[in-house]
């Protein structure tokens, strides 16, 4: 009995000697925890102007980073366009999208016209809009370019050259040379909705019919005073008489 005492007397001497190394471990890893960030609150406090400098150095940093990246990917979107869009050439023929709001529906949807400046001389086709154009008229008016500034094209038509200035997404070049510089009409320009006007074969937007009751010989009708053909959709109060 009496060494089993003993074992266990040793026992607890030895455990309480573990608890009380163990406790002073941790309270000298708290002070120096403790210091360590003293240390760094002491080093902001003296030294804010130097906090403060390396903060503008990684913002200017970062905005240098911004802008070459903005610079490599306007590069790319560039030469993207330029592999979509090749420079037009003057006097190249162009086809010119008309609006759907300056055309009539049977209408061409583009207008034939020539670059004035750049490489002058080739034909393009510009595509006019769908309220520029009757629902059966073409949709591109056909043009030629006359001049070239700053990457704008002036294309010029037959019925003349061509108000606004055309960027090189805005109009299609034409394989073949349709239009030529001498077919434009000098000291003429006209908008691309009075260009698609013109070349209509049923007027501007829309369908323009009569509501004659006979025949239209005389100028009481109004496809007849506007130097027009009747179409389809004419006298069909004359049709329902005859049915």
């Amino acid at each position: 009995m009496e060494t089993a005492r003993k074992f266990s007397d040793k026992l607890k001497d030895i455990l309480d000697k573990k608890v009380e190394v163990k406790e002073d471990e941790s309270q000298t890893r708290n002070k120096t925890d403790i210091s360590s960030q003293d240390v760094l609150a002491i080093e902001a406090e003296e030294n804010p102007v130097d906090n403060i400098r390396n903060r503008q150095h990684l913002i200017r940093d970062k905005r240098k980073m911004v802008v070459t990246n903005l610079e490599i990917q306007a590069d790319r979107m560039k030469s993207v366009s330029l592999a979509n869009h090749p420079i037009g050439k003057i006097g190249e023929t162009v086809r010119i999208p008309i609006p759907d709001v300056d055309r009539a529906r049977s209408d061409l949807r583009n207008i034939l016209g020539v670059i004035l400046v750049g490489k002058i001389g080739e034909t393009v086709r510009i595509p006019i809009p769908d309220v520029d154009r009757a629902r059966s008229d073409l949709r591109n008016i056909l043009g030629v370019i006359l001049v070239v500034e700053d990457n704008n094209y002036s294309i010029g038509t037959k019925l003349g050259k061509l108000q606004q200035m055309y960027s090189r997404n805005q109009f299609t070049i034409c394989k073949q040379s349709m239009v030529a510089i001498d077919d434009v009409p000098e000291s003429v320009e006209v908008s691309l909705r009075e260009c698609a006007k013109k070349s209509s074969c049923v007027g501007d937007q829309g369908y323009n019919r009569c509501f004659c009751n006979q025949k239209c010989r005389t100028k009481k009708c109004k496809c007849r005073n506007n130097g027009k053909l009747c179409n389809s959709k004419c006298q069909q109060n004359q049709k329902m008489q005859m049915s």
